[in-house]
């Protein structure tokens, strides 16, 4: 019979980010873990509490400096999770699932770019210790831009300014000097909330003038903004089933042999925030706005007859602006959305099928195996990590971990 491990969750369960990790842990722990769960009050286990606490494993929150400093002081089985390549250095001897930033850069950056943007910029927080998340996710974009050739802005937050409207008259400032059109990545969702705040008192028009968008995928502060806010979905769900399947063979004793993993954001999760192309040919416009009013349910002999145009005319324009075939540009839209139906609803690859465009199952599920190298099923799946995946991560041994 499996033993009933006490585990603390150093984790805030009032932020989105450790929401979608707690809710990772509780997948795992219903595959047949009876973990006694503890997180303290409010939502948020402190570290006096945890001081005091007896327990058999912690998952805590690296980026927080003060849990580092609380974690180090204990003998107990610990998985850290984390945004920072700061943190992952300082914390080499633990075991630590990171957020891929590079690649959740990457994925918005890219998405902007797609809609015609030449002029990224980067909203992020004052540098300090609980903080280098946000710098880091800043220099990585700084790096984007100067690889893919677009120009750059970045806003350097004050230190000295402690409160919402001081820091509130420094964005108003910022945005109003930078350059239109601009997409611009905020640090997180809250970041990107302000953000959309401070546009309007500047009395700058989202999304014609400024895009923007988050990270995180925060519904309560994306759709708590007007216009709501597009962000970009971390895969906090594999983090914290990954994290939890980390821990548990720590509990029994046995040690792991690699101690740092990177979990790739999900998608772009599309709101009105961006809802705008900058291209300046008609054509290309007048398709991109049928592909978004029909939610990619559209075929190209549709889109053609709408316009009044040819199939050869309309891909020279989409692969002069796009670098893609609008049947390309239009399949990745559907298949994008097939991607999202799969991982956030119950519904049968039929009904899928029916409502992206395909004419089949068949040929959507292809398509998708094609794309992500995997079958509908599987990907609906492939959000938590398998134990049978993390076996080669695990050694079996005897002897009792000892913690660094």
């Amino acid at each position: 019979m499996t033993e009933n491990y006490r585990v603390a969750l150093l984790l805030n369960a009032n932020m989105a980010y450790d929401r979608g990790i707690i809710t990772g842990i509780s997948s795992f722990v219903k595959k047949g873990s009876p973990w006694n769960l503890f997180i303290g009050e409010q939502n948020l286990f402190s570290v006096d509490d945890f001081n005091k606490w007896q327990g058999d494993g912690v998952i805590a929150d690296f980026d927080h400096p003060d849990i580092r400093d609380a974690i180090q002081s204990r003998d107990i089985p610990v998985v850290g999770v984390a945004s920072s390549e700061t943190v992952a250095k300082q914390m080499q001897g633990y075991p630590l699932v990171m957020s891929d930033n590079k690649q959740i850069i990457n994925m918005a950056a890219r998405f902007l770019k797609m809609r015609r943007y030449t002029h990224l910029a980067f909203c992020g927080y004052p540098n300090r210790p609980f903080n280098n998340w946000s710098a880091n996710r800043q220099t990585l974009l700084r790096q984007w831009c100067v690889d893919n050739q677009c120009s750059y802005s970045e806003f350097t937050a004050r230190d000295n300014a402690d409160t919402w409207d001081s820091d509130l008259a420094c964005l108003c400032e910022w945005l109003t000097r930078l350059p239109k059109p601009v997409g611009i990545i905020a640090a997180n969702d809250v970041r990107a909330r302000q953000l959309s705040y401070a546009c309007k008192l500047a009395k700058i028009s989202i999304p014609e003038d400024v895009s923007i968008m988050g990270i995180d995928d925060d519904e309560l502060n994306c759709t708590l903004s007007l216009p709501s806010l597009t962000s970009v979905r971390q895969g906090t769900r594999a983090m914290g089933y990954l994290a939890a399947s980390l821990l548990q063979p720590l509990m029994e004793g046995k040690q792991l042999i690699q101690h740092q993993h990177y979990v790739q954001p999900e998608r772009v999760i599309a709101r009105d925030s961006t809802d705008f192309f900058h291209f300046k040919d008609n054509l290309v416009r007048g398709a991109l706005n049928l592909i978004r009013i029909n939610q990619g349910n559209i075929k190209v002999k549709h889109i053609l007859a709408e316009l009044g145009c040819s199939r050869g005319a309309i891909d020279n324009k989409f692969h002069h602006e796009l670098g893609m075939s609008l049947h390309a540009y239009l399949l990745d839209c559907q298949l994008n959305l097939a991607l999202e139906l799969l991982v956030d609803t119950d519904q049968t690859l039929s009904q899928i099928a029916q409502t992206v465009g395909f004419s089949s199952p068949q040929y959507l599920s292809c398509a998708v195996k094609k794309r992500w190298g995997m079958a509908p099923g599987m990907l609906r799946e492939q959000k938590g990590m398998t134990n049978r995946e993390l076996a080669p991560f695990i050694e079996q041994t005897k002897q009792p971990l000892k913690q660094a």
